[in-house]
């Protein structure tokens, strides 16, 4: 039942359309003369064509209309008036009629219902096909080969060599910036590079302008600090500040602005001496990056405090009071318990230098026995020393002493015996009555044994140039006991010419 429910209206829709195109043609027909009768007549096989085209867009549009719940019921009645087929003896009234009523129905239906239908046709449609712009497109991006493109452009009338030209225009080169950076750096040619440029939308006669951004020019604050610099001249200076962007209006004020001044630290120490005023160390402020309110601070360190290492040597040479070393390192902020372990360290190396002055002299006197043990250990005594102490300070002296008295007559029996004034025998003995342990001496024993019997004995560079000279050895003889000595060739050549060499010429340097 829904089914005839959908053709009775369709039926009458059809008809409402067939209606309205032969009452336009009949209604031209009898109102205009004769030779506009014949031309309208002539024209009715294209009004029927028209009706026919329009039945499959109109119908299922009209029958939407009138099946649609948002219609008004008076547009609906009005509908199904103008498709009876009595009312069709007006159609001149019809037409507006029906025109009015598709445009007060379109509103009506919404946007969604006219846009599902437009959506459907299409659907049932699907016969776009690629223009040539995205089939060329298409092409260079390897979606499409080069004949299927073209298939698609002669749809639009698009011959073969043209579409070659569309694909040779389609795509966009790097941009010109980076192509100008890419010339610079020498990987492309001039040529690569305005040929890119023509590929992009920059017209061809800007070219040579384009060529010119390839070159940086300095920066405004780079033409400021030239002239603060010295290295142009400020006029010319100014000149370049405007080419490179600056205002020109602004230029006096940042040339004046910049620069550093000197340290205010470095100020604090000239006004301390008198060779700046404080108009000129507010100048020095005033162009530094201090901010003004710290000013009045900033003066605050033309004061100098003693350093620790000078608190120190004052309390050393014990020209300070321990009061007053102990508020100057409170005040530089050392903690209490630090400033009374400073205090007492320096006061305890002051006597110690002097202390450790005497314990030599003592020592050195006992070592030398100006001194015997006893007047010994009561000077080191009288100095803070106590016994044990003093003990092991003289102890310490008789070892020193006597290490250096043997070792001293060990080298004499070493000496002896590599001379061969004595024996190998008489050598023990000698060792034995020095004290020296029996495991030291038979190893000191063989020892200078191997080296007495290593031992060389050559002549000296004067006596080897002494022999030359008399003829007892040739110059080239000479020469090379030379060079085993280690002189150079050319020293060589200065020793030969001094001892009477007569194939050396002179000078030789």
């Amino acid at each position: 039942m829904d089914t005839e429910k959908h053709d009775e209206p369709k039926s009458k829709i059809d008809q409402l359309v067939s209606h309205i195109v032969r009452a336009v043609a009949k209604a031209r027909i009898e109102t205009e003369s004769e030779i506009q009768g014949y031309r309208v007549s002539a024209n009715e096989g294209y009004l029927e064509k028209i009706e026919q085209e329009m039945k499959p867009l109109l119908s299922p549009l009209l029958q939407s209309a009138m099946n649609s719940e948002s219609l008004p019921d008076s547009y609906r009645d009005l509908l199904a008036r103008l498709s009876e087929p009595e009312n069709s003896w007006n159609p001149l009234l019809q037409i507006p009629a029906f025109i009015g009523a598709l445009l007060a129905i379109l509103p009506a239906l919404g946007q969604v219902e006219v846009r599902q239908f437009v959506q459907d046709l299409n659907t049932e449609n699907q016969n776009v096909p690629l223009s040539p712009a995205d089939a060329s497109d298409a092409v260079v991006r390897n979606l499409l080969s080069r004949d299927d493109a073209a298939g698609f452009a002669a749809q639009f009338g698009i011959p073969g060599d043209v579409f070659d030209v569309m694909i040779g225009l389609t795509g966009e080169p790097p941009g010109p910036m980076d192509m100008l950076s890419l010339w610079r750096r020498g990987v492309i040619t001039q040529d690569f590079l305005e040929q890119a440029i023509r590929y992009s939308r920059v017209k061809n006669e800007y070219i040579p302008a384009i060529l010119e951004l390839a070159h940086s020019y300095m920066t405004p604050a780079e033409a400021i600090e030239l002239a603060v610099k010295g290295i142009i001249p400020v006029e010319q200076a100014k000149e370049m500040f405007t080419i490179a962007g600056g205002i020109e209006g602004q230029f006096t004020m940042l040339y004046e602005a910049s620069g550093n001044s000197i340290g205010a630290v470095e100020a604090m120490n000239l006004w301390n001496h008198g060779l700046l005023t404080e108009a000129q160390v507010d100048e020095v402020l005033g162009r530094s990056r201090i901010n003004p309110i710290f000013y009045p601070i900033a003066k605050l360190q033309r004061h100098k405090w003693l350093q620790v290492f000078q608190i120190e040597a004052m309390i050393k040479a014990g020209i300070v009071k321990d009061d007053d070393a102990k508020r100057w390192l409170l005040e530089d902020g050392y903690p209490a318990d630090q400033v009374d372990a400073f205090i007492h360290a320096g006061k305890a190396s002051a006597v110690a230098k002097p202390k450790g002055e005497t314990e030599s002299m003592v020592l050195q006197q006992y070592s030398d026995l100006l001194l015997t043990e006893t007047e010994a250990m009561d000077a080191l005594k009288s100095i803070g020393y106590n016994t044990h102490v003093a003990t092991v300070l003289l102890a310490t002296e008789d070892a020193k002493r006597s290490h250096a008295q043997n070792g001293a007559a060990i080298s004499k029996v070493r000496a002896a015996m590599l001379a061969g004034h004595i024996t190998e025998l008489q050598a023990s003995s000698d060792l034995d009555a020095l004290g020296v342990p029996a495991a030291a001496r038979d190893q000191w024993l063989k020892a200078w044994v191997v080296e007495q019997g290593t031992q060389l004995k050559t002549f000296t560079m004067s006596q080897v140039g002494s022999f030359a000279k008399k003829g007892i050895i040739s110059y080239t003889y000479a020469a090379d006991k030379w060079r085993s000595m280690g002189y150079s060739d050319q020293d060589v050549l200065i020793l030969r010419a001094d001892y009477g060499d007569p194939t050396v010429a002179t000078p030789i340097l």
